[in-house]
């Protein structure tokens, strides 16, 4: 009797795992592929905002591009962020598997980080003895490939583009000033 009771018990057991397999399948698939979808988009963004970091990368596709330092790209920045984080907060970390749900957790707290520097103001502190434009302009020219007619283009339309980020800055600071 006590083998019989174990038999159908696996039996039992067999059978709603070949129910709930295909199942907790999808649920995994799924969210895998949201959160491949989520990690290629963020990357696509990352660059896009840090065009100069993506061709220091190798990633060539923004390399006429200067970072856009303006006020109003803030409220795009902060936009496109909260998107994404509530993209990666709707993925079900339960369906991915520990390393997946690291690259989830990552991605949010970056986000979260942001999100949290825009709400700070950090734009208004665009230069510091460390980081800003009086140290990127003058150190692109050695980040960048020179080794095509196309490259050279791509320089020359982002020098053309300085003054402008310049006066971005200056409106940032100017902004700063403000609202002290």
């Amino acid at each position: 009797m006590n083998s019989a009771r174990r038999f159908s018990s696996a039996v039992i057991f067999v059978f709603t795992i070949g129910l709930l397999g295909p199942a907790l399948h999808a649920r995994q698939s799924a969210s895998h592929d949201a959160l491949r979808a989520l990690e290629d988009d963020y990357w696509a963004f990352f660059q896009r905002e840090n065009p100069e970091v993506a061709t220091i990368l190798g990633q060539y596709r923004y390399n006429d591009r200067l970072t856009d330092f303006s006020l109003a790209h803030v409220a795009v920045q902060e936009a496109e962020a909260a998107a994404f984080l509530k993209r990666a907060s709707a993925i079900d970390p339960v369906a991915l598997s520990d390393s997946e749900n690291l690259d989830r957790l990552v991605i949010i707290r970056t986000l979260q980080d942001q999100l949290e520097g825009i709400r700070l103001k950090t734009y208004e502190m665009p230069v510091d003895q460390f980081n800003g434009v009086q140290l990127l302009f003058p150190q692109l020219v050695s980040a960048v490939p020179l080794d095509t007619v196309k490259h050279y283009e791509d320089y020359i339309a982002r020098l053309n583009q300085i003054p402008g980020r310049f006066d971005q800055i200056i409106e940032c600071c100017g902004r700063a000033r403000e609202t002290v």
